[in-house]
């Protein structure tokens, strides 16, 4: 496709030019049906920046869908659609060299510490007080492997405390679930259940099985079921 392009100028007038009044006027460079290399448009823009006869102080370039592309003159050059033209003593388009330009924008986003990440996720993740329900829908406690210790660490929890659960749900990814519960200090926080197993496990099962309280290996190298009276173990001397 073409361009078309509005110079915006001051007229030459006795010694000099005339400021106080600005003119434009507009110069295509091909049509709609020919696809005009940039190299063509830049060269066409420098010639007119090189007149004498006026004063160009700027220009704005449409695609003749009369959109418009960014334009900025520099020093030796142009700028056009984020590419830099530059040329020396020619603006014959075989003599112009384009430069790729990275042009900083308000879009560009800044860097965000990973503690500030942190607390805004945990910020997200409070709850109205107001929108939970008065009575439980569960019991879970609060036991973190050892190789999540760090990661657990900037919830205000106690390990192998109970907490009571008033939402549950699946998380988006469709595995495990998340916790909606009052952590120490009062703050209704949602969780994933990574960090935590069913309290009845602790209060129903655990004396039997031995759910969160880890072995140890008796120091004497005996074997590690050597050390224990309780077995109910048959006596095979006495059957006899």
């Amino acid at each position: 496709m073409g361009f078309e392009v509005v110079y915006i100028y001051h007229e030459k007038i006795d010694g000099g030019y005339d400021k106080e009044e600005t003119k434009t006027f507009k110069k295509k460079v091909g049509d709609p049906f020919e696809e005009v290399p940039m190299e063509k448009l830049a060269a066409s823009i420098m010639s007119q920046l090189a007149r004498r006869d006026i004063w160009i102080i700027d220009a704005e370039v449409f695609e003749l869908t009369k959109k418009q592309i960014s334009f900025k003159e520099t020093k030796g050059g142009l700028i056009l659609k984020n590419k830099k033209y530059s040329f020396e003593g020619s603006v014959d388009s075989s003599f112009i060299v384009a430069q790729e330009v990275e042009e900083k924008t308000q879009k560009q986003q800044e860097v965000v510490p990973t503690h500030q990440l942190i607390k805004k996720q945990e910020e997200s993740q409070q709850i109205s007080e107001q929108s939970l329900p008065k009575k439980p829908v569960g019991w879970i406690t609060f036991l973190p492997e050892l190789t999540q210790l760090q990661s657990a660490s900037r919830y205000k929890l106690t390990r192998e405390k109970n907490y009571a659960v008033y939402k549950r749900r699946f998380k988006p990814s469709g595995i495990g679930e998340e916790y909606t519960i009052e952590d120490d200090i009062g703050r209704i926080i949602t969780v994933s259940d990574d960090y935590f197993v069913p309290a009845n496990i602790n209060l129903v099962a655990d004396k039997e099985l031995n759910f969160t309280k880890k072995q140890e290996v008796p120091s004497d190298n005996l074997l590690f079921w050597s050390s224990e009276e309780d077995l109910d173990v048959p006596d095979i001397r006495k059957a006899t």
